[in-house]
């Protein structure tokens, strides 16, 4: 009997074990990765680190200065203005910032609201008829932004133009070069994710099973040495009776 309550502890020991361990890897799915920078634009696929404004598609979402003759745009490149962050839509509350042909704009249920260039405060934003929204993860959308002008339009520019066409060009480029590698990247992702979740799945249902066949074995051994452990407790009531009398100094002296 002895050995068949020891046995009865140890399994409950194990019991407690297993539920630990359950609780502490039962790790919540990796979402997809997504720095949530403002307009949905990634580093490394719509702009590089080294830029110093918005890629055309979302400039309206940000406030600009005109310094020296040049628009200074409240925009970071890296690692990128989040959506949620000060810069991304200021002053217009509960916004997100919309890509469009046009700039870009900032939707919210109080009015949509665009900065123009070189404003620090925003404007009403009204949709004309050239001004569509883009899907930058679409190469459709985007092919309009993938040109050269290297050929030349035989019409001079000025330095600044120049300066603005030439960095266009580039960024135009720099999204072609990657817009195709991001999605197979991001199918990739998925793909991984999906079977590490399935898994995941498959691993939890193992240990949900094995603590569960254990607590069946637990409550049916229980079952079996139940006076033992009834005659248990109540030996340990009476051991408390006794300590506490003894405590209270009501313990009658043999």
């Amino acid at each position: 009997m002895k050995l068949k309550q020891n046995l009865f502890y140890l399994n409950v020991g194990i019991l407690i074990i297993l539920v630990c361990v359950l609780l502490t890897n039962y790790d919540s799915m990796e979402g997809i990765t997504n720095m949530n920078c403002c307009g949905g634009i990634q580093l490394g696929v719509h702009y590089q680190e080294t830029d110093k404004s918005p890629p055309e598609y979302i400039r309206r979402c940000f406030k600009s200065s005109r310094e020296d003759g040049s628009v200074v745009y409240d925009w970071n490149s890296f690692p990128c203005t989040t959506e949620d962050g000060g810069q991304c839509c200021p002053d217009v509350p509960d916004s997100e910032c919309i890509p469009t042909t046009g700039g870009g704009y900032c939707k919210s249920d109080g009015g949509n609201k665009i900065y123009r260039r070189g404003e620090s405060t925003h404007s009403p934003y009204i949709r004309r008829g050239g001004d569509t929204t883009l899907d930058i993860t679409n190469s459709i959308d985007m092919e309009d932004y993938f040109y050269d002008r290297s050929g030349g339009g035989g019409q001079a520019v000025s330095p600044e133009m120049q300066s603005f066409l030439d960095r266009r060009d580039r960024n135009s480029q720099y999204i072609q070069s990657h817009l195709v590698e991001a999605s197979r990247n991001r199918v990739q992702r998925m793909t991984r994710l999906r079977t590490q979740a399935e898994s995941e799945r498959k691993t939890q249902q193992i240990k949900n099973t094995i603590v569960f066949i254990h607590l069946l074995f637990v409550i049916g051994f229980a079952i079996v040495i139940k006076d033992l452990i009834i005659q248990d407790i109540a030996d340990f009531y009476t051991m408390l009776g006794v300590r506490y009398s003894e405590f209270t100094g009501k313990a009658v002296s043999p």
